[in-house]
């Protein structure tokens, strides 16, 4: 098992597990925009993606994780950590920011495991669910 900067060649692997993107040609852009930009990082099993996440830099100038997509069957084995460990230690910064819907409960605890505070909320983005912000020093 690697993590590694995506290419190209793993954006068809991303979307077949991403539900969202499956159907979304939005997010297909976004992943694909992240890959461009070498902010997006894959999490290999057998040299296949089976995770992926996005970690920008243009959070009031602090790292930002604004995806990490686990595959539904890769799920619970512990790889959302392990991208989360590895971003923690490559962003080259003394803080780390997150968000997450309120009502994505199962998140927030597993972010609280790694020491994440809330630091906020925004109401609108997605309505009636305002999304929760989290920071780690």
């Amino acid at each position: 098992m690697t993590i590694r900067k995506s290419i190209e060649a793993d954006l068809p692997y991303m979307i077949a597990f991403d539900h969202v993107a499956a159907t979304d040609s939005v997010r297909v852009a976004e992943i694909r925009r992240a890959i461009e930009t070498r902010n997006c990082w894959v999490f290999d099993e057998d040299s296949v993606p089976v995770a992926y996440a996005i970690l920008q830099d243009n959070f009031f100038n602090r790292p930002f994780i604004w995806m990490v997509y686990v595959s539904e069957n890769k799920r619970r084995n512990g790889i959302a950590g392990c991208i989360f460990a590895y971003l923690e230690k490559v962003c080259g910064q003394d803080k780390i920011f997150t968000s997450t819907n309120r009502s994505n409960y199962v998140m927030q605890e597993f972010l609280k495991t790694r020491g994440y505070q809330s630091c906020g909320e925004v109401y609108g983005l997605d309505e009636g669910d305002p999304e929760v912000f989290f920071m780690k020093s």
